[in-house]
């Protein structure tokens, strides 16, 4: 990373933020600082942060160089502090999440504090757990006006509405902006605990930090822009362009695929199991990074089954859902299926009186027989 001060700056304007990043371990934030009138193009190489501390974006190279980085997906974090943005270029403006606004005094009512944050946006969601800081009890005793268009972009808001965070995506790379300092000079911010998680959180997201993989499953997509622990060894020396400098991945079947650090070309999908290998385009085959891709471990579940359910899945209609799962028949249908019964009955009832009137008119005749025959 990377912090810009101005060419004076003040006592211990960079104190705070420099030794709040040099204490990070997951990740290592490696530092540098230079003052905005030494800096140079190559200074912004392989940066995943510049951070401009209250200082003007640069100009010329350095200003072209910074936004070709910025779309290539380096974050940028502006603290504009006092400083006059009429003087900034078109091109600059353009690119900020906000609009400038006056300086608010708020020293005679001891400061506004941070009373909404998004606590789903990844740079406070560690803080949405009970007791994991509080943000109320910093004072910004003097802040810029950030005037969102549309109020989009904000994800920190201070007690009077005022903007104290907001963001915008530029091409694969992030632009913040912070109402206040990052200094104990407008805030004493650095003075309260949640300072140092908030600055860690806050320079993760901005450089689009992600955590190293010991392995990927078949079907995950790499992002290089966010391993920089891959492409690290490969763009180190490639100068003012190494997060376009081209990469290999080779598959184990040996089907290769270009890619780049960050840009268009950033995004490859592990489809074979077994190990990948990424490497530059001098480096010779095995002397890359090694990628594990091992298959979904679902197929290799050896956990119990339950042999009613083999049964039951064998054992079923197709179509049929299991026994007493269907929708229960609503009255008038029970009542239509019974009537054909009714009918069956009244039939049966008609057969049995005409069987009992046919017999009666047989035994009638046989008598009748039998008493001709005897008088005979």
């Amino acid at each position: 990373m990377l912090i810009v001060l101005p060419a004076k700056p003040r006592t211990n304007q960079g104190l705070y933020l420099s030794r709040a990043l040099a204490i990070g371990d997951r990740p290592a934030f490696h530092v540098d600082v230079r003052a905005e009138d030494a800096l140079r193009a190559q200074d912004l190489a392989s940066r995943s942060l510049v951070i401009l501390d209250e200082v003007p974006p640069p100009n010329g190279a350095v200003g072209a160089r910074l936004r070709e980085s910025i779309v290539a997906g380096t974050g940028l974090l502006v603290v504009p502090g006092d400083l006059a943005a009429a003087r900034w270029s078109n091109e600059w403006r353009a690119l900020m999440p906000a609009r400038l606004g006056s300086v608010v005094d708020r020293t005679r009512d001891a400061g506004g504090t941070v009373a909404t944050v998004d606590y789903g946006h990844p740079v406070f969601e560690l803080f949405s757990a009970p007791r994991s800081g509080d943000f109320s009890t910093a004072r910004l005793f003097r802040y810029r006006q950030l005037v969102a268009p549309g109020d989009s972009g904000v994800i920190a808001r201070l007690d009077d509405g005022a903007s104290a965070l907001v963001e915008k995506s530029v091409g694969g790379g992030k632009v913040l902006m912070w109402a206040s300092s990052l200094d104990e000079y407008w805030t004493d911010l650095p003075l309260q605990p949640v300072f140092l998680p908030f600055v860690h959180e806050l320079a993760k997201y901005a450089g689009r930090y992600g955590d190293a993989r010991a392995w990927f499953q078949a079907g995950d997509v790499l992002d290089l822009s966010r391993h920089g622990e891959l492409t690290a060894p490969f763009v180190a020396d490639a100068g003012a362009g190494a997060g376009a400098s081209p990469l290999v991945l080779e598959s184990p079947s040996g089907r290769r695929t270009p890619l780049t650090a960050s840009g268009a070309d950033h995004l490859a999908t592990l489809s074979e199991q077994g190990f990948y290998e990424l490497r530059g385009l001098g480096t010779a085959a095995g002397s890359g990074r090694p990628i594990a891709v091992n298959v979904d471990p679902k197929e290799s579940d050896l956990s119990r089954f339950d042999p009613k359910e083999l049964v039951a899945a064998v054992m079923a209609n197709p179509g049929a859902g299991p026994l007493g799962s269907g929708p229960s028949a609503a009255p008038e249908e029970l009542e239509r299926g019974q009537t054909i019964w009714w009918y069956l009955l009244a039939v049966a009832l008609l057969l049995m009186a005409a069987e009992t009137i046919l017999s009666n008119r047989l035994s009638s005749a046989e008598g009748g027989l039998r008493e001709n025959a005897g008088g005979i």
